[in-house]
């Protein structure tokens, strides 16, 4: 009976007496801290089997968070931010996490997919040239082809310098826009209940979905270049995931959203532009500048 008790003890491990936590040093009332969620025993261990066990213990947590709130995400409109408004925020991934994550991993994508089309663009045209040039045995023809072949590299450095300073940018920009949008959603959508904070989280879930919209359009660009009528469906689901998500977290009458969402998408798409508009010309001033001088 004392060898069971005494087993059982250890398998439960009693806190000590004053026990605070050891990653934020709160005084502990359970093994497990009510402020940041640490084990007390974490890290106390010294077996490989029990560190093996906390490691999977870890990314199990981790693998089932990420797999719930992509698939409220994906397939619940609007019920993620209603989850995080209701309180119950640490099963889920929290939203400025989500948002990186599913933003990076996009522009990763993007980048290489742009990087190959181009590439293959301007090769396709400098085979072109050459061929050309091989056709063409007179001097003074040959002596414009050296020229034309500084031009062609002028241009591509130029390109390449715009598309590098781009997308160095543009996960930044997109964050930018979205007290923007957060701004319109409280401007459009009044309530009581709903803070400035509240229309920011929206924001975040609508954009990490609209992310991995813009993930499967590149995804369709580069292994289905021909397949273009899929961009029109999926463009189609977003406007469909946004009207379903403004719904279920703003609950606005039907009339409301008739002339609503049709005036917030003007304003926003204004600012879009503009916002857009001016970036890239300053990226083209900036790396024409950074182009001619590493030329001259």
């Amino acid at each position: 009976m004392k060898i069971a008790k005494a087993i059982k003890q250890k398998k439960e491990k009693e806190l000590p007496e004053q026990a605070v936590c050891r990653n934020c040093g709160t005084k502990l009332i359970s093994r497990y801290c009510h402020n940041c969620k640490q084990d007390f025993f974490w890290g106390s261990e010294r077996s490989l089997g029990a560190i093996i066990n906390n490691t999977f213990a870890t990314l199990f947590a981790w693998d089932n968070k990420i797999l719930i709130t992509l698939k409220y995400l994906l397939f619940y409109p609007g019920k993620l931010t209603n989850e995080y408004f209701s309180g119950r925020i640490v099963r889920y991934v929290y939203p400025s996490k989500l948002f990186w994550f599913i933003s990076l991993l996009f522009f990763a994508v993007s980048i290489t997919v742009i990087d190959s089309k181009i590439s293959k663009e301007i090769d396709s045209e400098f085979r072109i040239t050459n061929s050309e040039e091989k056709n063409n045995e007179d001097k003074a023809d040959k002596l414009v082809n050296i020229e034309s072949d500084e031009d062609a590299s002028i241009v591509r450095e130029l390109i390449n310098s715009i598309k590098r300073h781009t997308f160095s940018v543009l996960p930044y920009i997109t964050f930018a826009l979205i007290p923007f949008f957060a701004l319109l959603l409280k401007l459009f959508f009044r309530n009581k209940k709903q803070f400035y904070a509240n229309h920011i989280i929206f924001s975040l879930h609508f954009f990490a979905f609209t992310f991995i919209i813009f993930f499967l359009i590149f995804i369709r660009i580069y292994l289905l270049p021909n397949w273009r009528f899929v961009d029109i469906l999926l463009a189609s689901i977003l406007l469909v995931y946004f009207i379903i998500s403004i719904k279920k977290v703003y609950k606005p009458s039907i009339g409301e959203m008739i002339w609503k969402l049709p005036l917030f998408g003007i304003m926003y798409f204004v600012i879009l532009i503009f916002i857009l508009i001016s970036l890239f010309i300053g990226i083209i001033l900036f790396a024409f500048l950074n182009t001619t001088g590493d030329i001259f």
